[in-house]
């Protein structure tokens, strides 16, 4: 898959599950736009990564091993399903995973990923909260992922 092809596939899923309409009416919004890092193994229930801006500074990990999702046989590229939660000092946001990726990594990247995350619970300041996360990045040299994170949050 080039990368053409998968920045084309990536813009078709963001504009898909846009049409699920806005959130929230009486609330504040959180308009989000971060950097992100973390190291491999993405597979490992609890790994962390940082998210150094806004509303969602503080960690990440996964909540427990990555499902697989429907991949097309023989292709390069691999989907799959997940639990995120996000903590910060104010409470933790739970998003559910959609994601796609392709390659394997390399001191040049070479391993983009796409990931689709829904707000499904919260603690603390994001008790009630809901929203769309939309996770992009590039798995580097020793498993070192950087990228961005944008989308919305949205409190009651």
């Amino acid at each position: 898959m080039t990368r053409m092809t998968f920045v084309l596939l990536l813009l078709s899923a963001v504009g898909i599950s846009m049409l699920g309409g806005h959130v929230s009416a009486a609330g504040q919004c959180f308009n989000i736009h971060a950097d992100i890092n973390r190291v491999q193994p993405e597979n490992t229930p609890g790994f962390a990564g940082n998210i150094f801006t806004g509303p969602l500074r503080g960690v990440y990990s996964r909540l427990g091993p990555a499902g697989s999702a429907p991949t097309p046989a023989g292709g390069s590229t691999v989907s799959y399903i997940q639990g995120f939660g996000i903590s910060t000092d104010q409470g933790t946001l739970t998003v559910d995973v959609l994601g796609v990726g392709a390659g394997t990594g390399g001191p040049d990247g070479g391993a983009p990923f796409a990931e689709i995350q829904n707000v499904i619970s919260g603690t603390g300041r994001f008790a009630g909260a809901t929203g769309r996360l939309f996770m992009t990045g590039d798995i580097g040299a020793a498993g070192v992922v950087e990228g961005k994170v944008i989308g919305e949050v949205c409190l009651p």
